[in-house]
């Protein structure tokens, strides 16, 4: 009864057993779950390729496979290359032809005896790159001779995306051929001639530069070299002269370069040499050039030398032909002149040379030119007319030379004769200041007498003055003074009288000078006038202008007459007789009394003897 008790308990636990074994066989025989893909995100650029990584999550107990489930629609897969038991990386190239901003693809990954697990998506964006501008650093061009040129092609490239665009500039003496911009989409090139054409015997560096990015730039490099040289070489001069033969200059020319070389020359008008020239390698010539003598003028121009393509200008400067100057007549004879008078010869001087001619006379102090050639300037191919006065007081010959300097090459002298006599009129009055129609005056030229003078222009209102004061004479000076005529005198206009010999058969002819030099100064409403630097003995006739604020001149003064003292000084030689006849008296006196004493001594010696006796 007990065993039957147990036994249905035994039975269970027995089929509970069983049970348990065979299921725990069924697990054991089950494979295990695969790892899982590792989904991602990618930026890459259109058009690249990238390496992009494929990664699995769980437990694998050996090495995994990495299955590509679906292909990308605007790219390419590489082959799937395994790093390590987990890991693998596979190559998307992108298509650049393709416009698409996104792109995938699925992968599946298998552990060893395990089923392939679901697919992993690879999510791919797609985006433009920036341009990325390309180009060589640095462009030698090397030595080019003048008048050639020499070019290169610059290679411009955008090695990235976009599109980039500007224009470009070089500076002289490069110059670009064709356009001068560009346009460089996604993975385009352009090639730009560039020519180098040097004008300049040197080297030169410059820079290519594109307006897209100031910081790019593309150096230039090369050198100049002109085949021929000139000395002088920046300028010829043709020296000043006188004479229009002698205008005359020369310049050298060397051929530089290892070949013969024809030169053609061209010249400015007036200027002459020879027109062509074929110069050996490495010869000089020395050519002589010559301006016409018929052309007085100056010349600022150039010469130019042309050779086989190089074309240069050498400035030319030359002076116009100096002054000049020449006298008719050639010397000034004044022939016999009393002492004391004085005597006028006219003379003309002629300008034949290429300048004006500006006088600077040196006359002797007993000759008075008019008019004052201080002043005067002879145009090219003018004359002027003068008249020398010369006026001597000692007796005997008379020989000078008036002295010109005109900028010519040498100054014109013309010489000065005279043969002084003596005169036989009465001495002239010391000092006389008094209005001349109220004394009588020697008549210095028989007849009427004609005035040079142009009619005169209505003056101001201030009345003229009718009298003066004599303050001081002396041999060289005189002094005079008149009262202030108005208040709105300014200033005052001295003038002497000149009387010069007719051209003809007619009557002498008075012209009025201004006296320059007379120093006047204003004294308690008084003008005083002081003449200095006179000759002695001598005699002038002068009349005095008022000018007012406006620069009019009154009415003329009436004509007064002026004169310096006879200078009566014995001089040094007279005092030397004086001295010599005082000394001879006071000797012969000394001597006589002392013959007096003498004589004395002997009488008195003679008394005594008598009276002794």
């Amino acid at each position: 009864m007990m065993f039957r008790s147990w036994l249905p308990s035994v039975a269970i636990l027995f089929l509970t057993a069983t049970l348990c074994f065979a299921a725990k066989k069924d697990k054991e025989n089950l494979p295990p779950p695969p790892p899982m893909p590792q989904a991602q995100t990618i930026t890459m650029y259109r058009g690249r390729s990238i390496e992009i990584p494929l990664r699995a999550i769980g437990r694998s107990p050996g090495q995994l496979r990495f299955l590509i489930r679906t292909q990308p629609k605007f790219g390419k897969l590489g082959a799937v290359q395994i790093i390590d038991r987990k890991n693998a990386v596979i190559t998307y190239i992108h298509d650049e032809k393709s416009s698409a901003t996104s792109d995938s693809f699925t992968f599946a990954v298998q552990g060893p005896d395990s089923p392939v697990s679901a697919p992993g998506v690879v999510s791919l964006t797609i985006s433009e790159e920036p341009p990325a501008f390309s180009a060589v650093r640095e462009v030698e061009f090397g030595t080019v001779t003048l008048g050639n040129t020499k070019s290169e092609e610059v290679l411009l490239q955008n090695a990235g995306g976009g599109v980039l665009t500007g224009r470009i500039t070089v500076p002289p003496p490069w110059r670009i051929v064709g356009t001068d911009t560009y346009r460089l989409g996604r993975k385009e090139e352009q090639k730009v001639r560039i020519v180098f054409a040097p004008m300049d015997d040197e080297e030169f560096t410059g820079q290519l530069r594109f307006s897209h990015d100031i910081k790019a730039y593309v150096t230039l490099t090369g050198t100049g070299f002109a085949p021929l040289a000139f000395e002088p070489a920046k300028e010829l001069v043709f020296p000043g002269s006188a004479d229009p033969n002698r205008r005359i200059a020369t310049v050298t020319l060397l051929n530089r370069t290892d070949a013969a070389r024809p030169v053609d020359l061209e010249y400015p008008e007036n200027v002459s040499g020879p027109e062509q020239l074929l110069m050996k390698p490495h010869e000089d010539k020395t050519i002589t050039l010559q301006i016409a003598p018929a052309f007085l003028g100056n010349i600022e121009s150039a010469i130019t030398f042309e050779s086989e393509g190089y074309r240069v200008s050498l400035p030319v400067k030359a002076g116009a032909v100096r002054p000049i100057l020449s006298a008719t007549p050639a010397a000034l004879a004044f022939g016999a002149l009393a002492s004391g008078d004085h005597k006028e010869l006219a003379f003309e001087l002629k300008n034949s040379g290429g300048s004006p001619a500006q006088l600077k006379v040196t006359p002797p102090r007993e000759l008075v030119i008019s008019p004052d050639p201080a002043t005067a300037v002879i145009p090219v191919g003018e004359s002027r007319k003068f008249t020398a006065v010369l006026e001597l007081s000692k007796q005997g010959g008379f020989e000078e030379t008036l002295a010109i300097d005109y900028g010519g090459d040498t100054s014109l002298t013309l010489p000065v004769t005279a043969e002084i006599t003596a005169n036989t009129q009465s001495s002239r009055p010391t000092v006389v200041a008094i209005p001349e129609g109220n004394t009588p005056q020697r008549q210095e030229t028989p007849g009427p007498i004609f005035s040079l003078d142009p009619p005169e222009p209505a003056g101001n209102e201030i009345p003229p003055i009718t009298e003066f004061n004599h303050l001081r004479t002396d041999t060289h000076e005189v002094e005079i003074g008149w009262k202030i005529p108005a208040k709105n005198a300014i200033s005052y206009l001295i003038e002497w009288r000149q009387v010069m010999a007719p051209a003809g058969d007619g009557p002498p002819i008075v012209k009025w000078n201004e006296w320059r030099g007379v120093q006047t100064s204003e004294v308690n409403g008084s003008i005083i006038a002081r003449f200095p630097n006179l000759k002695d003995g001598q005699t002038w006739r002068i009349r005095i202008r008022t000018v007012d604020e406006l620069g009019k001149k009154s009415a003329a003064s009436p004509t007064f007459i002026i004169s310096t003292k006879v200078d009566q000084s014995m001089g040094l030689f007279g005092w030397l007789v004086i001295l010599t006849g005082i000394g001879a008296v006071a000797a012969a006196i000394i001597f006589w009394r002392k013959q007096r004493h003498a004589v004395d001594d002997d009488e008195s010696a003679r008394i005594s003897a008598l009276e002794n006796k």
